[in-house]
This record gives structure tokens, sequence and C-alpha cells, in this order.
């Protein structure tokens, strides 16, 4: 309306009459039944499978990728070890939220308010921090989480990596039941790689360390790295 557009729909039941309309079914079904039920097909027969291939058939050996000078067998490619003194920083979901849609709803709020950082044993202890503490993190290129984010100390992550759940950490005010909770993945993901066959970009070649109390902790190098394995390189921010 402030673009001085006429709505599509007067009203959400308009937009739903619309959404359920392809389906053959009506809103006044649905508040009437809660729900639609179809006929399932749980597979096919092997006369329906295919791949979609020049030969209709898995290809271990793919002759287009060779024609466009792109590897015909897959290779390999090893994400580069951490900087000394940094953890890979791991990012992912919660089973309450979705995404960072969910974190303003209330309910939701209250199953699951914010995040924790996970961290090996191992190396709470070489570090002396436990569950419950609070730290700054760091990544390799010098940028700082907004606020503390709480440690949640555990055997079930390796020593050189570090988990944080993605969605919390909201800037904006107008969010007012997720502002100030938790910390955001997403401010310290400074660093992209991007594969030149596929075109995917890598978020997890980023490495952060922590600071308590105002004091750098570098993350313990409990394991050795393997010889051929490069390591990642911190460039200076110009």
């Amino acid at each position: 309306r402030r673009l001085g557009l006429k709505p599509r729909y007067e009203r959400v039941e308009d937009w739903l009459e619309a959404q359920l309309k392809p389906s053959g079914h009506s809103l006044k079904e649905l508040k009437k039944t809660g729900l639609f039920t179809y006929p399932a097909k749980p597979y096919r027969s092997r006369e329906e499978l295919s791949f979609d291939t020049d030969s209709g058939k898995f290809e271990f050996y793919v002759e287009a990728f060779a024609d466009e000078d792109l590897p015909p067998l897959p290779e390999p490619d090893f994400a580069p070890a951490p900087p000394k003194g940094y953890a890979r920083l791991l990012y992912g979901r919660v089973p309450v939220h979705t995404f960072a849609k969910t974190m303003n709803n209330v309910w939701l709020h209250f199953e699951w308010p914010e995040n924790h950082l996970w961290v090996n044993d191992e190396v709470a202890k070489r570090l002396g921090l436990k569950t419950g503490d609070e730290v700054i993190l760091e990544n390799q290129d010098g940028y700082r989480s907004e606020r503390p984010v709480k440690v949640f100390v555990t055997p079930g992550i390796r020593p050189d990596a570090v988990y944080l759940p993605h969605g919390f950490g909201s800037r904006s005010p107008m969010l007012k039941t997720a502002y100030g909770h938790g910390v955001s993945d997403t401010f310290l993901v400074t660093h992209y790689e991007q594969d030149p066959f596929m075109g995917a970009s890598s978020h997890r070649n980023n490495f952060v360390r922590f600071i308590k109390d105002g004091k750098v902790l570098s993350i313990p190098e409990l394991r050795p790295v393997p010889k051929e394995l490069p390591r990642f390189e911190i460039r200076k921010r110009v």
C-alpha cells in the first residue's frame, strides 16, 4: 500500500484459499478436518529408475566433465589446518529453531533462548575453562563477537574445532525477544572459498581463538597436523 499498489489479497483467508486451490481443497474443508491425506507412493519400480546422464547409468568417470577440462573423477581437496592458536569454527542447527527465523518466537525462545560454544574437554582443561564460562570469539581476520558466549565443555567435538549453533545473536532491537541473546557465527565468517567446479562456497574455513577477561587464549594443538595438510595462512588486514 505504501508503494501505491493494490494488495493482491485483502484478507489472509483469501491468500490461504489461493494456496489451497491447486490441491482441489478449500479453507473451509481444512478448518473442518484439520488435515488432508493423499495416497502414498513409497517407491519407484526398477523400470522407472534412471540417472540424468548420457548413458542413463551411474558414471564414475564423466566424459562430459573431461571435455570441459574439469576432473572426470572425484579428486579430494582437503581443507587447510587451523592456524596455530586457533580452532576451526563450525556452525549448524538446533532442533528447536529454523535457521535464524524463529529466535523471536516467544515459545521457542523459552525452550532455547541462546547458543553455547562447544569446546573439547581436553582443550578446556588446558585453558582452565569450564561449562558456563564466558569468552569473546576473535577470528583469523581480527573480527570479534559482539558479546561473550557461554562455553559448553564436551568430549563430543574434536580438539581443533569449536561448534556454535547458528541463528542467534540478533543485532536488531526490533526483535524484542531475540535481541541480545547469544552470539552470531555469521559476523565471524569473513573468509570464503569457492569451488571452481560446482560454484558452492565454503564457510567453514574460518578460525577463532578466545578472549577471556581481556586475555587472549590461544587454542592448544593437541593432535599433530599431517605433513601433507597445508596450514591456513593469516593475512594482515589492510
